[in-house]
């Protein structure tokens, strides 16, 4: 099959495609989306179909991404990341799994900030990666929050 539009791509493959790669296991991938680990194999053999490429090399060790698989996967994770902020933005409930970006500005003592990003970290980190970026003053770091460069700042 030619992929010449974005309906042909069957979202749920793609989706299982992110999960194990994410979890970087069939079983963990198949256990995180509630289905069994025979779906997801299916899937994802569909999808290497579709793409025309291998995505994992299967060993007795596991599944390991191929270059492709690697390529595909950096694309899929912004996908993904942008549809998990979607659906927290109409939820009551931390939907999460995405990277969460926190601007320090320079000024800020490192115990000061070390304390507030492992509280966030302590909090937050089961949901996604949690990165620190310092700033060099308040202005850019306002700049980096107003531009979405970063979700939060100190």
């Amino acid at each position: 099959m030619t992929m010449k539009k974005l309906k042909d791509v069957n979202w749920n493959h793609l989706y299982s495609f992110y999960e194990v790669s994410k979890e970087q296991s069939l079983k963990a991938g198949a256990k995180e989306m509630g289905v069994s680990s025979s779906t997801i194999s299916a899937q994802i053999k569909a999808l290497e179909e579709v793409f025309g490429a291998t995505l994992f090399k299967r060993s007795s060790k596991g599944l390991t991404p191929t270059a492709e698989g690697l390529k595909l996967y950096e694309s899929v994770k912004v996908i993904f990341d942008e549809g998990s902020k979607v659906l927290e933005q109409f939820s009551n409930d931390v939907v999460g799994g995405y990277r969460v970006s926190i601007g320090i500005e320079e000024t800020i003592t490192n115990d000061l900030a070390t304390d507030f990003a492992s509280q966030y970290w302590d909090l937050y980190t089961h949901y996604g990666t949690v990165d620190t970026v310092r700033q060099p003053d308040s202005h850019i770091l306002y700049e980096n929050l107003i531009q979405g460069n970063i979700d939060w700042g100190i």
